[in-house]
Formats: C-alpha cells, sequence, structure tokens
C-alpha cells in the first residue's frame, strides 16, 4: 500500500497514512483519462442556435394559389425556406451531434487513474484538520499557500467535519 504524509495546516509534516491501493496506486490509463475529460466538456457544451421548421412556424398550411393554370410555380405552404418569414432549411436544431455518455466502470477507472497520476507527481496533500476561528478567504489562502498548493485545488472534508464545523 503507498504511504503519504499527513500534514498540518502550516505545512509541517505530522504522519504518515497508509492510502488506499485503488485509489492511489492503480495504472494510469491516459486514453481512459482523455475521453473521460472529452465527454465532460461535451456535457457542459451548450447547443443554444436553434430555428424553426416549417412545421414549426405560425402560417397558415393552406396552398398559395392553385397548381396548374397561372402560369407561374408550384407552391405549398408560405412556411417554405423560400419565402420571407418562412423556416430555414438545415439549420442548427440545438441538440448534441451524440449523446455524450461513459459507463461507470470506465468512469471509476479514470477516476482511479487521475489520482494515481496525481499522487505519483506528489501533488496530493493530507491534512490533519482544517481548524478556523471564523470563515474567512484570507485563512484558507494562508493555509494553502503554507501547503503550497497552486491553481486549481479540490478540499474534501470527512462528513463528520463538515456537520461539526460549518452548520
Amino acid at each position: 500500500m503507498p504511504t503519504m504524509a499527513i500534514t498540518n495546516m502550516a505545512g509541517e509534516k505530522v504522519g504518515e497514512i497508509e492510502a488506499s491501493e485503488v485509489w492511489f496506486a492503480s495504472p494510469v490509463h491516459e486514453d481512459l483519462i482523455h475521453q473521460a475529460l472529452v465527454v465532460v466538456d461535451r456535457k457542459l457544451k451548450r447547443y443554444a442556435g436553434r430555428t424553426k421548421t416549417r412545421a414549426e412556424i405560425k402560417r397558415t398550411k393552406a396552398k398559395w394559389y392553385r397548381q396548374k393554370g397561372t402560369g407561374r410555380a408550384r407552391h405549398g405552404s408560405r412556411a417554405a425556406p423560400l419565402f420571407v418569414g418562412g423556416s430555414k432549411a438545415h439549420g442548427p436544431r440545438g441538440v448534441a451531434a451524440a449523446a455524450a455518455r461513459m459507463p461507470r466502470k470506465m468512469r471509476r477507472k479514470a477516476l482511479y487513474s487521475a489520482l494515481s497520476a496525481q499522487a505519483g507527481d506528489g501533488r496530493v496533500v493530507v491534512v490533519d484538520g482544517i481548524e478556523l476561528d471564523e470563515i474567512r478567504t484570507k485563512a484558507i489562502v494562508e493555509m494553502l499557500e503554507a501547503l503550497r498548493c497552486r491553481g486549481n485545488v479540490l478540499v474534501l472534508l470527512s462528513e463528520e467535519e463538515y456537520l461539526d464545523q460549518y452548520i
């Protein structure tokens, strides 16, 4: 089992903890991590453009004029894309091209791979406990600077800590 250092809020080493092999010692599958990120990006993407089809245009469905004998081209509804105020031919529909989905076992394996890669690079920090006099951003920023955490940071609390301190 891999061991990880436990630090306090000041960044000093307090002890060691044995981490789960499943979470922090699995093989790193870069392709699977990439696939999981693509799925997340697709789910977050907004498909904002949407045009109406000729069935959704609020115009009469009656034939504009008779089919034969006028000397003009034959036409049906005025909601056709050809006319002003009509629909848009082959316009955007506002839906995803393909459903972004990934099986549960693959998602878990990608998560374990990402955590293992981060732990292997020494980017996972285990903190003994977070004890604040009052909830202030400045205190958290100072703690993160002492722990040498930069960029995006994920802070996970146990359920007991969350309930005791923040509710």
